[in-house]
């Protein structure tokens, strides 16, 4: 099951406009952004758990990093409530689950690589508020950084991230517009390498950006 797949190009996804497919666990769903592969696969999604569903155990063969977006995510490691960024190195495993309020969460697999080998969780945002433009950095290593980037109005996100080697950006909060339309709330862009595309908001926006690693998957 292959969407979005090759990296090499640009590709983008509106949320008012992504289909939520049942997984094959009864009740979490997801809605694929980019995937390659079929149950194992190299992905990017994001997975919407009905309230007290679970996941079966599993491991991460390439590593898994997500974003709580709504409610409280668990494992035996503990819970993560909205705004906490989470990686999972690769071998790692986990048996997830979400009680009454039900889950979302912006999730990739198979694209860490190996020579990342700590459990980061770190608390990245505060969903909601003003935007004021600012940058935090969630993780960085040589082939990848990890950011929480507020636009202020009319601000361009080419003034505070370097995307010369790949860019991924998902709108949290506000909007922002790319190729002349508007990217709202959970709203999904991917440039690949050397990209002279803009991303800019002229309202104020809350973005998690992923820099650097697409080139690393392309070289």
């Amino acid at each position: 099951m292959d969407k979005n797949q090759d990296l090499s190009l640009p590709a983008s996804q509106h949320y008012t406009t992504l289909q939520f497919i049942p997984s094959p666990t009864p009740g979490v769903l997801r809605g694929m952004l980019d995937r390659k592969g079929n149950e194992k696969a190299r992905a990017t999604t994001l997975v919407r758990y009905d309230p007290d569903k679970s996941f079966p155990p599993h491991i991460h063969t390439g590593g898994e990093e997500f974003l709580v977006l709504e409610g409280v995510f668990r494992d035996h490691e503990g819970s993560y409530p909205a705004g906490t960024y989470v990686r999972h190195p690769v071998g790692s495993s986990h048996a997830p689950w979400v009680e009454s309020e039900g889950c979302l969460i912006l999730v990739k697999l198979q694209f860490m690589p190996v020579e990342d080998p700590l459990v980061v969780v770190r608390d990245a945002v505060e969903l909601g508020g003003d935007q004021s433009t600012t940058t935090r950095q969630l993780f960085r290593s040589e082939k990848e950084v990890v950011s929480v980037v507020s636009l202020s109005a009319d601000g361009s996100l080419s003034d505070h991230i370097d995307g010369s080697r790949g860019l991924e950006v998902f709108v949290l909060e506000g909007s922002v517009l790319f190729e002349g339309q508007e990217y709202a709330k959970y709203g999904w862009i991917r440039l690949p390498p050397n990209s002279n595309a803009r991303i800019s908001s002229t309202t104020g926006a809350k973005l998690f950006v992923k820099s650097n690693h697409l080139a690393h998957h392309l070289e």
